[in-house]
């Protein structure tokens, strides 16, 4: 992978990435470092790894995982990784889109305690078409309000 060191943009929708995928892909963001969006829409697991991609050591600013089957647990996984952390082991990403996943209040509840200390790196966070309902938005804007 080390010959393609340049590549800043990597668009795999639908392309049945797997979790060693998931897991090749979040080795390169790590070693190559020059990897910042990354688009691995319709690309489901069940081992919804896909947390291994906000890892601090990673160089990703922006991830779409749309239409990935992701459910609460593994949005609790991805919210872990991006909770902040003492620099250099900060989150980098800025902008993560999870539209239409399986994400319902109980996994709204963990992105609101992630966006409690999140508050410098990750600017945009897409939920659209989860099932989150009133009470997991209520929960994610109680915190934004908490913390401005």
């Amino acid at each position: 992978m080390q010959m393609y060191n340049t590549v800043t943009i990597l668009k795999l929708s639908d392309c049945k990435i797997n979790a060693y995928g998931v897991m090749q892909i979040a080795e390169m963001t790590k070693n190559i470092g020059c990897l910042e969006e990354l688009n691995l829409d319709m690309n489901p697991n069940a081992q919804e790894n896909y947390h291994l991609l906000c890892t601090p050591a990673g160089s990703l600013q922006y991830l779409s995982l749309r239409l990935c089957n992701i459910t609460d647990e593994g949005v609790e996984k991805i919210a872990k990784e991006l909770r902040y952390q003492d620099p250099p082991n900060n989150p980098k990403l800025i902008i993560l889109n999870l539209a239409h996943n399986h994400v319902t209040k109980d996994g709204a509840f963990h992105v609101a305690r992630m966006l409690r200390t999140n508050r410098r790196s990750l600017r945009c966070l897409v939920l659209l078409g989860n099932r989150i309902c009133d009470e997991g938005a209520s929960l994610i804007l109680q915190e934004l309000r908490m913390y401005p």
